[in-house]
């Protein structure tokens, strides 16, 4: 299965082709995908999405609550294949004919209290010549499964917003129920996110002790680094070495421990849908990109091309009042722990006040749609 949709569907889709109907409303009009010979899941995305894998497809769409999953199988799908826990909701469709043998085996299989069939009363699926009974049909149908205490919801319009929001949440409440989760989840996340300087403290500790990254920090700007990379610049030299230490080719240690904090941050939300592995890869970058944006070379060593070739004339140099490169290693280090104590730490905040701030966005939206349909 595609490694950013958990495997556990919130609901399941089952029955007659108005599923399909149902499904396109959470698409553009551009997807014309047949889907009725593949298995379908669909999660939340910024964006609509429709990848193919294998014998299914995996769709994403901002048309659904973070965080929920639903799941269409194809017809002749085994259900028993499938994941479900308690909260796994069943829905049937059913279109005209009612009652079919189809949807009482459907529902016969289906051990979960957690099911309800909807009745497509529209004459969409219905022949003119048979109107008038489709709707004796439908009032006994609605009687039928009534009285075999299936739960029991009627759509006359698959395209009306209202009720595809009725399928979709069964009812109001339920929507409320899950956006409040949410709204609760993000506060959890902001407070984690407030407190994340104390845990990135202990992360600097680490890299001063034993054999962190940062325990031989003072080496970065030895003559031995300058002769070691070879560039004429001696400020883009101790850069260099830095950056070999922060981050490491390895990709461990260094600031590739912050990957490790972020995974702790999100594995205790359920609000992080998005593909982890390629968040953390925009996390390193920003953080890189940063460390170049804060060790960016001064004017003031514009013009320090390094001809020096014995150690003792670099030492006397950066000593020298007078000379260039007077001070330039104290310099560098001091704007290198300005980097790791404060700059690292607020670019991290920022990277993940901007996933809080997305989040928000999409419970918003869902909140608004929510009151406007009250």
């Amino acid at each position: 299965m595609n490694s950013s949709i958990r495997s556990i569907p919130d609901f399941i889709f089952l029955g007659d082709y108005a599923k399909y109907i149902f499904l396109s409303q959470l698409l553009d009009k551009k997807y014309t995908y047949d889907f009725r010979n593949y298995s379908v899941w669909i999660s939340y995305g910024k964006n609509i999405s429709v990848a193919k894998q294998n014998d299914n497809y995996y769709i994403t769409t901002y048309k659904i609550i973070p965080d929920t999953i639903l799941f269409i199988p194809t017809d002749n799908y085994i259900l028993d294949k499938v994941k479900v826990n308690q909260d796994t909701r069943y829905i049937v469709f059913e279109e005209f004919p009612f009652i079919k043998e189809s949807t009482k085996q459907i529902l016969e299989k289906i051990e979960s209290f957690n099911k309800a069939v909807i009745l497509i009363n529209s004459n969409k699926f219905v022949a003119s010549t048979d109107l008038r009974k489709s709707g004796e049909d439908f009032e006994q149908a609605k009687q039928h499964y009534l009285s075999n205490n299936i739960k029991l919801f009627s759509v006359s319009d698959l395209n009306d917003r209202d009720e595809i929001e009725a399928i979709f949440y069964w009812n109001v409440s339920i929507k409320n129920y899950y956006l409040n989760e949410m709204d609760k989840q993000l506060s959890m996340l902001k407070e984690r996110i407030q407190d994340i300087k104390y845990d990135y403290e202990l992360l600097v500790e680490d890299w001063n002790m034993d054999d962190g990254c940062l325990v031989n920090k003072l080496q970065i700007c030895s003559f031995d680094t300058i002769q070691k990379t070879r560039i004429v610049h001696i400020w883009q030299a101790y850069m260099v070495e830095a950056y070999n230490k922060l981050f490491p080719q390895s990709k461990k240690g260094g600031l590739y421990d912050m990957i490790d904090l972020y995974r702790e941050i999100m594995s205790r939300t359920k609000l992080a849908i998005w593909n982890r592995e390629k968040d953390e890869e925009k996390l390193i970058n920003a953080l890189i990109l940063k460390f170049r944006d804060t060790l960016a070379k001064p004017v003031k060593y514009s013009n320090d091309i390094c001809s020096l070739d014995k150690e003792i004339n670099y030492l006397k140099q950066i000593a020298d009042s007078k000379s260039q490169l007077y001070g330039i290693n104290v310099v560098f280090l001091r704007v290198l722990d300005k980097y790791i104590e404060i700059d690292a730490c607020i670019e991290f905040e920022r990277f993940l006040n901007k996933k809080c701030f997305c989040i928000e966005k999409v419970l918003s939206y869902n909140n608004f749609i929510n009151i406007n349909n009250r």
